[in-house]
C-alpha cells in the first residue's frame, strides 16, 4: 500500500531549461565562459569542479545567492549579472494542467510532498503566485526544498529526512523523479520509485502511472 506520494519539481511539476547553455540562451547570456553543462550539482558542470561545489552548497542553503553568483562567476571568468541572470532562466513555467492533477491527488487516500534540489532564488519563484513557475505547493501535504532541509538528493540523509519528518515507512512511499541517480537512491532505502521520461508535459505520464498503481 502506498501512503505517500513524493514528487521532484524540475521536469515533474515544473519546466526547466535543458541544461546551463540552453538557459543562457533564453537569459540571452550565450557564450558566458564556463558556466555550461549539465544542471546537476553532482555533474562537474563545464568540467569545474568548483562551480559543481558551489551549486551543491547553494541547495543546501550555506551560501546565499549574492555569495553563489558572486563565486561562480570568479571561477569561470563571467560577471555576477550574468550567473544571476542565467540561473533564473533555468526556470520556466509550470506544467499545463497542474491544478487538475493537485485535485486527482487530492481526492486519493494518499498524503503527498515534494522533494526537490532547489534554492532561494528558485524557491522565490515557484512560491509566487504572480510567477509562470507559480507550483502552488500548498496543495501538498508536505515541502522538503534542499535549501531549507540542508539535505540534497541523491545523498540518503535526504530520504531519510522526508521518512522521518512523515513518518511513513520506506516501502509505502512513491517517488517520481527524472534523474535516475536520484531513483536509485531513493529504490536503496526501499521506497517505490518511478523515473520520469523528459516530455513536453510529463503530468499526463505521471497520471497514468498513479492509476496503473492503483493510487488514483
Amino acid at each position: 500500500m502506498i501512503e505517500l506520494v513524493v514528487l521532484d519539481l524540475g521536469r515533474v511539476l515544473v519546466q526547466i531549461a535543458d541544461d546551463l547553455d540552453d538557459a543562457a540562451a533564453r537569459a540571452g547570456r550565450a557564450g558566458v565562459p564556463g558556466f555550461t553543462g549539465d544542471l546537476s550539482a553532482h555533474t562537474r558542470r563545464g568540467g569545474n569542479a568548483q562551480v559543481a561545489g558551489l551549486l551543491s552548497d547553494y541547495e543546501r542553503g550555506h551560501v546565499s545567492s549574492e555569495d553563489y553568483a558572486r563565486g561562480i562567476a570568479a571561477q569561470v571568468g563571467a560577471q555576477p549579472d550574468d550567473v544571476a541572470a542565467i540561473h533564473d532562466a533555468v526556470l520556466i513555467r509550470a506544467f499545463d494542467g497542474l491544478a487538475g492533477f493537485y485535485d486527482r491527488l487530492a481526492a486519493a487516500p494518499v498524503h503527498t510532498a515534494c522533494l526537490s534540489n532547489t534554492n532561494a532564488l528558485h524557491w522565490a519563484r515557484i512560491t509566487n503566485p504572480s510567477d509562470s513557475a507559480f507550483l502552488n505547493l500548498n496543495r501538498l501535504n508536505f515541502c522538503f526544498a534542499s535549501h531549507q532541509i540542508r539535505q540534497a538528493k541523491p545523498d540518503h540523509a535526504a530520504y531519510a529526512y522526508v521518512e522521518a519528518a512523515t513518518r511513513v515507512a520506506p516501502e509505502r512511499i512513491l517517488f517520481f523523479d527524472d534523474l535516475d541517480e536520484n531513483v536509485a537512491a531513493a529504490a536503496a532505502r526501499g521506497w517505490q520509485t518511478e523515473r520520469v521520461p523528459r516530455l513536453d508535459n510529463p503530468l499526463p505520464w505521471v497520471t497514468q502511472r498513479l492509476v496503473d498503481r492503483r493510487v488514483l
